[in-house]
């Protein structure tokens, strides 16, 4: 039975939300380790505080839609951070570690 989409209205179904993709991308999180890292630690950090941000912003400022998808964003971030890979980046053909040793 799929899972039905509420409005974000509160710091616990904030917290509820992040519990089912922390959840459900323990398997993502698994294959992104072993994947080749194309960030650099100066990009990495980036992420890092950028995730952080929206996800402060999502859970702070804004309601509905606009939190949701600012708190999805900074969870991305935060992966992508903690794993060094970015499959957009990938995707393009970029990589910010430069010259591999």
């Amino acid at each position: 039975m799929p899972h039905k989409a509420k409005e974000i209205r509160s710091i616990q179904d904030l917290i509820s939300l992040f519990k089912i993709i922390v959840y459900n991308s323990g398997e993502l999180i698994f294959k992104l380790k072993n994947m080749q890292k194309n960030e650099s630690n100066l990009d990495r950090s980036l992420r890092a505080i950028l995730g952080v941000v929206f996800l402060a912003l999502g859970a702070l400022s804004f309601s509905g839609i606009t939190s949701g998808m600012l708190f999805v964003l900074g969870v991305v971030m935060l992966i992508t951070a903690a794993t060094g890979f970015c499959a957009l980046y990938k995707l393009f053909g970029i990589d910010t570690i430069g010259e591999k040793k």
